[in-house]
């Protein structure tokens, strides 16, 4: 297990935190906090890594916003620029279109009444599809999220700098901070996402915040400017009314002001970069909860309880022990499946020496192999169509995404279960598969999102 607990931080603290937030049923898979300049806390729970590179989804958006500003300080663009200069091609008559400014893009504050992603995603040519569809209001007047201005901003900086978007992101981002380990998902047209999509570590999430907590600068070396920070932090876009206090606070550049201090990057399902000048802190969470504001309100208790008087709690911040499941059956057997929405064609289902094996072929003349442990985890990785829960709305399940993972049984009762924690995302599925000598049915269940369940059928061939 990876942790470190700094000898001035309260361990009853921190075992409080993972109780609360277990009861809560939010999962916390890493926390990073340093304070003072000071690493605090830093913990990962089995199978998860705080090196693991891992989708973010939306705190992404953080990364963009940084990225931009880079280009900006490199004099490439400014924020007062208006969208239509670097879209020449584009013709319209939309006034809206035509005031529609860098900024506002950067505040989520395009006018647009609703995200306009989809119409990008899947798009042959993105920027088309972001200008498909016209705002509802006068651009820097209300604020909607909206992933696909994330992603525009991808495409501006592609052609202010003429450099690819994770090109320029790599050369004066990634590589000054000592970030190498990385993956940006492309959508459709091939621009890089941007609003969500990349899968990036604890510890690179925790270089970025120290970052803006230092007004720029990352070990003695300028990233970006104060002055670009300081405008980015503000809070330029009003939210109220979009939820719970800490997303009804104010939206700055790709960055939610926090209710109590200081600003944040955030993606669905808990992740977390949080900047707390206030507290000289900052906090990095991976996790899969469903209440972000218990997520929020958790970590800002334990960052404030640091120095509470020591109990003899035990130290239960870990997940329980894994139970060894018994009367495993030895089993080998091929089969046929059904027509199905992942394009996969066999299944071989293996159960020997303690440890299951559950292999797929598919259209795409591949064999993905899932492993799982009896007692412990086992690993895999494999590239698959659709093989993982996503925000499908957003990012088109066609293209196979490379995965990893670690598996273990479940059970072994009325069916065989076998759980699916992805490394390289933060979902939990369960499969659950009943077989015999004819027939298998193999129905997988996902964490969080009812609508992500799918069933597998087939027939045995040998």
């Amino acid at each position: 297990m990876d942790k470190y607990i700094a000898p001035s931080v309260s361990v009853a603290a921190v075992n409080r935190f993972y109780k609360k937030m277990e009861e809560k049923h939010c999962e916390i898979r890493t926390l990073q906090i340093y304070k003072d300049g000071e690493l605090m806390v830093r913990i990962a729970q089995p199978p998860y890594s705080c090196t693991d590179s891992t989708e973010v989804y939306s705190l992404s958006k953080m990364f963009t916003s940084t990225v931009v500003g880079i280009a900006s300080d490199m004099g490439y663009l400014s924020s007062d620029d208006y969208v239509l200069k670097y879209f020449p091609e584009i013709k319209t008559d939309c006034e809206y279109f035509h005031k529609m400014k860098i900024k506002h893009v950067l505040s989520m504050n395009t006018g647009h009444k609703d995200c306009v992603m989809p119409q990008m995603s899947f798009s042959d040519n993105a920027a088309a599809g972001f200008f498909s569809v016209e705002p509802k209001f006068e651009p820097g007047t209300h604020f909607t999220y909206n992933t696909g201005a994330t992603c525009l901003l991808g495409i501006i900086v592609s052609r202010a700098t003429g450099m690819d978007f994770f090109d320029f992101a790599v050369a004066n981002l990634f590589y000054p901070l000592g970030i190498h380990n990385i993956r940006w998902s492309r959508i459709k047209d091939g621009s890089c996402m941007c609003g969500a999509g990349l899968h990036i570590s604890s510890d690179d999430i925790s270089k970025l915040c120290l970052t803006y907590l230092n007004g720029g600068v990352y070990n003695g070396k300028r990233i970006i400017s104060e002055e670009w920070i300081k405008e980015a932090s503000q809070p330029i876009s009003d939210s109220r009314g979009n939820g719970t206090e800490d997303w009804s606070s104010g939206y700055g550049y790709q960055l939610w002001m926090n209710s109590r201090d200081g600003y944040r990057g955030d993606g669905a399902f808990g992740q977390l970069g949080m900047v707390l000048p206030g507290y000289n802190a900052i906090i990095a969470v991976q996790a899969i909860v469903s209440d972000m504001q218990t997520e929020v309100d958790g970590v800002m208790e334990l960052l404030q309880s640091f120095d509470m008087p020591e109990t003899e709690e035990a130290d239960d911040y870990s997940f329980p022990p894994m139970e060894k499941v018994e009367g495993l059956p030895k089993v080998d057997m091929i089969y046929k499946l059904d027509e199905n929405i992942q394009g996969l064609g066999t299944a071989h289902l293996v159960i020997a020496d303690d440890k299951v094996s559950l292999s797929f072929s598919d259209f795409d003349f591949n064999i993905i192999t899932l492993n799982f442990g009896n007692g412990e985890w086992a690993e895999s990785s494999f590239v698959g169509k659709a093989m993982t829960s996503v925000i499908g709305e957003l990012m088109p399940v066609d293209i196979p995404e490379p995965l990893r993972m670690a598996g273990c049984v479940k059970s072994n009762d009325d069916k065989l279960v076998l759980n699916v924690r992805y490394l390289s995302n933060p979902h939990i599925e369960n499969y659950n598969i009943s077989f015999n000598d004819d027939e298998i049915d193999i129905y997988v269940s996902h964490g969080m999102r009812e609508d992500y369940t799918r069933s597998i059928k087939g027939k045995r061939i040998k």
